[in-house]
């Protein structure tokens, strides 16, 4: 492996483990709704949220190692570097939680009922009507 700043090699180690837990959960969403996982849209945006952010963290620490191999500012950089990435992190887990705990059939289930109008009255006076 290439000679990386511990800082770095902390944050590149985490990316390589939760790329590979992402790649379980969607193999597991995958077997749970089958071909109907296409409609699952707000489920697949948190996939493709972790996705982005483990995308960002990667990129980041090999714009960094490139700086630090030019003789950047290594303390600066580095706690920079360090607080997007643990930042990236909680966003990350808070999407995997996501994935299970959610309000994703409440929410469908009300939309379903604002598209056939039964919550009309609640737009009462606060909406034109274009009738």
């Amino acid at each position: 492996m290439f000679k990386v700043h511990p800082v770095l090699r902390r944050h590149l180690r985490y990316a390589t483990r939760t790329a590979r837990k992402l790649a379980r959960k969607l193999f597991q969403s995958m077997l749970v709704h089958g071909p109907k996982l296409e409609r699952q849209q707000v489920l697949l945006g948190r996939f493709v949220d972790i996705g982005a952010e483990l995308f960002a963290v990667t990129a980041a620490c090999a714009r960094a190692d490139g700086l630090l191999a030019r003789g950047g500012n290594n303390k600066e950089l580095l706690s920079l570097v360090d607080y997007f990435c643990r930042s990236s992190r909680l966003r990350i887990e808070r999407n995997f939680r996501g994935l299970h705990h959610n309000t994703d059939r409440q929410g469908y289930r009300l939309a379903q009922e604002v598209l056939d109008g039964k919550h009309d009255r609640l737009a009462d006076g606060i909406v034109g009507r274009m009738d």
